[in-house]
């Protein structure tokens, strides 16, 4: 099945994040290990921070597969997580704090999981009038 590109875009961002979610706290693990004398008071915290870092990269990826697999429940998650991040991005711009780059990748992101081809692969039975 050719995947529409929304939905391309949209998973190989969210399989990034998850990967380098997943590199971070491997890396909080290995520099807690390598420094647990400095901060063993400390250590309870870094080790809480790595398994949480570890249950986002693996809802991150899970997230990825499942809208891969045309699972409608992460096409919703994405998209209101997609509305989310970039009113969030609008209303950095009232404390100074302006991220262009920030707005403009989330709403090519929005633009992808809304796109009509990415509608109707998660929602094959569908049907609008104009669409043809």
């Amino acid at each position: 099945m050719k995947q529409p590109w929304g939905i391309k875009l949209n998973v190989i961002v969210l399989a990034l994040a998850g990967l380098l979610t997943l590199l971070g706290a491997l890396a909080l693990l290995v520099m807690g290990a390598a420094v647990f004398d400095l901060l063993l008071p400390f250590a309870s915290i870094l080790s809480a921070v790595a398994v949480l870092l570890f249950l986002l990269a693996g809802f991150e990826l899970f997230l990825a597969y499942s809208l891969w697999k045309h699972e409608e429940w992460a096409w919703w998650l994405l998209t209101i997580f997609g509305v989310i991040g970039v009113i969030m991005d609008c209303l950095s711009i009232l404390t100074g704090t302006i991220s262009i780059t920030g707005i403009i990748f989330g709403v090519i992101l929005l633009m992808g999981l809304l796109h009509k081809d990415t509608i109707k692969a998660i929602r094959p039975n569908i049907e609008w009038k104009g669409w043809g």
